[in-house]
């Protein structure tokens, strides 16, 4: 088990920083980034992780239960990372909210609706919920109970 949530997180990590590199490369090149185009990408190395995550539990229930909250950890995880780091990355502040244009991302708009505090809060609070749900899970899963 431990070693399929370890590469479960890897290749999360690794979706991550591959995603960093393309937004960066695009932004450097002046070109804006088509937010719908990258989720694609993106969805491979979730679905990998999340492969990776059925196989961490005996039933179905439980592997349902793990897939799915390891999944939204992952989720809240990336969010917060991919905001966080990119923006670093360009010398911006962490919590800046993305530029407006006609691809934005639809959490960005979401995230202008909302003060900085608010923005933080939810961010830090689904990746701290998450995990917390999701570390509960995996220990508390009981082989043979589907």
């Amino acid at each position: 088990m431990r070693i399929l949530l370890t590469i479960s997180f890897l290749l999360i990590l690794i979706t991550l920083a591959i995603n960093l590199y393309l937004h960066i490369k695009k932004w450097k090149q002046g070109k804006g980034v088509k937010h719908k185009a990258s989720g694609y990408y993106r969805s491979i190395g979730f679905i990998a992780a999340g492969v990776c995550l059925l196989f961490t539990a005996d039933t179905w229930l439980w592997r349902f239960l793990i897939t799915a909250s390891g999944l939204f950890f992952y989720l809240c995880f990336y969010w917060l990372a991919f905001d966080g780091l990119y923006n670093k990355l360009r010398k911006y502040p962490f919590w800046q909210i993305g530029t407006i244009d006609k691809d934005e991302a639809g959490t960005d708009n979401f995230l202008r609706t909302i003060s900085l505090t608010q923005h933080k809060i939810l961010k830090i609070g689904l990746v701290v919920i998450s995990f917390i749900l999701f570390i509960v899970l995996i220990l508390n899963e009981k082989p043979g109970l589907s």
